[in-house]
């Protein structure tokens, strides 16, 4: 069970790094990857040793600067499987979703199927 939290924030001193918001997140506020907050809890187990499961909720945030006020935007979670189904071959399936708590932004969604082979 993990606890996270990030900030983006893209402002005079330069670009700092902020791989861990995503982007589906930065994607539901005005500027892309510019005053995000997000913060929330990811837990993974492995039930069995050729599978993997994690499944993750954040809260999103964003900083308006006209009103130098901190705006909860929304949150989001995601759910990926991953199967390992012999050692060079595997199956993924992945679904995550952004749900807008203020109504001038979208909510978003996307699943994805994977499947992998390496030789």
């Amino acid at each position: 069970l993990t606890f996270s939290g990030a900030h983006a924030s893209a402002d005079l001193e330069g670009i700092r790094a902020f791989k861990l918001v995503s982007e589906i997140s930065s994607s539901s506020v005005n500027n892309s990857f510019s005053s995000i907050l997000k913060a929330g809890m990811m837990y993974t187990l492995k039930p069995v040793d050729s599978l993997y499961v994690a499944l993750e909720s954040d809260a999103v945030c964003s900083f308006d600067n006209t009103n130098s006020e901190l705006i909860f935007d929304g949150i989001q979670w995601k759910v990926e499987t991953k199967w390992q189904i012999l050692s060079d071959m595997y199956v993924s399936l992945n679904g995550k979703q952004f749900i807008s708590f203020v109504s001038e932004k979208p909510n978003y969604f996307f699943a994805g199927l994977n499947l992998g082979f390496s030789f």
